[in-house]
């Protein structure tokens, strides 16, 4: 039997439907398709955007915590070099500071120098000082290498000279003897520079017999001999306590005025120059804030008239520093480097 023109019509309806129902399906499957690889592609694309974002985050957080750091080792290192400095101003005598080096770390760092004795032109390699910092470093301090500071006692001075205390580096240290304290073992190697070939440089540390106004201690010395002045800076009670305790001092304890600078040139007004160095370090330290106290008297203001001189260092041939044997404001008098002269 013959299908009706209307049952034919249904049927191409409702294979047109199913045509449209399978481009539907495959329609919707590439939509989603395309909207997965859309959706991966923006979550990659937010990924790389936060990559690159935190790269650039990172590295100008790098670039502003390093400069910080350098700032910060910067002004330690600018602060630890004057500190130095002015330590070697007022300090150890005929002993100078040469070379710097800087290490720097994230916050931290180090500055060593280098130091040496300078004995009429002839350089002597003394040994090193550092300087370690740190925002977050524990080990903050300084460190020396090769010299020792010391107070020593009275029974512990040794008369024989090749029992003297020496540097690492061969130099030989001086011991100086308040002009207060009484003390059993005394030392006069002023004895001994006969002894010695006149081709030879001597360095020697004299103790006074008493404590010298700085103008009067200057009639005392010859010019080209005295290298250092030893000043008087304890108080009336340290004083009462050394005399107990019969204390000497090591060259590396004492506190002076440098006559010579690190190349051997004579300081103008070289009591100026210890004044300023001294003011420095009171402003940073209470150790020195004392000294200066204790040295300046009762107004307070440091100044020439204030400065006594205990003893002195000398440097020059035996000939030439024999010339002060015997005299009566020298008590004491202890050897300290002999080097040939050329």
């Amino acid at each position: 039997m013959k299908k009706t023109d209307k049952n034919v019509n249904n049927e191409s309806i409702q294979e047109e439907d199913n045509v449209d129902k399978l481009f539907d399906e495959a329609k919707d499957g590439r939509m989603e398709k395309i909207l997965r690889k859309n959706k991966i592609l923006s979550y990659l694309k937010t990924i790389l955007i936060s990559a690159a974002v935190a790269v650039v985050v990172l590295f100008a957080a790098y670039f502003a915590i390093d400069s910080l750091s350098f700032d910060y080792c910067q002004s330690k290192q600018i602060i630890e070099e004057n500190r130095l400095s002015n330590y070697y101003r007022i300090g150890y005598p005929n002993r100078y500071i040469g070379e710097y080096s800087r290490y720097n770390g994230l916050f931290k760092g180090e500055l060593e120098c280098t130091t040496y004795k300078n004995l009429n032109g002839r350089i002597l390699y003394a040994g090193t000082e550092k300087r370690v910092f740190g925002l977050f470093n524990f080990r903050s301090g300084v460190f020396g290498g090769g010299m020792i500071a010391q107070q020593i006692e009275d029974d512990s001075i040794s008369t024989e000279l090749k029992n003297r205390q020496s540097s690492v580096y061969g130099l030989r240290y001086m011991t100086f003897y308040y002009p207060y304290v009484e003390y059993k073992n005394c030392i006069d190697d002023m004895q001994l520079l006969s002894q010695i070939s006149n081709d030879k440089i001597v360095e020697i540390g004299i103790s006074f017999d008493k404590e010298y106004l700085l103008n009067d201690a200057k009639m005392l010395i010859p010019k080209d001999l005295a290298t250092f002045y030893w000043v008087d800076d304890k108080s009336s009670n340290e004083k009462e306590g050394l005399k107990e305790q019969k204390w000497a001092c090591g060259e590396n304890d004492i506190h002076g005025i440098k006559l010579l600078d690190e190349w051997g040139e004579i300081v103008e007004k070289p009591e100026e120059d210890f004044i300023r160095a001294l003011i420095l370090l009171k402003d940073t330290e209470n150790f020195y804030k004392d000294i200066y106290i204790k040295m300046a008297g009762s107004d307070g203001n440091l100044d020439e008239s204030d400065i006594y001189i205990q003893g002195a260092v000398l440097v020059g041939s035996p000939d030439s520093i024999a010339q002060l044997k015997d005299k009566p404001f020298i008590k004491y008098a202890t050897l300290g480097s002999v080097v040939d002269k050329y």
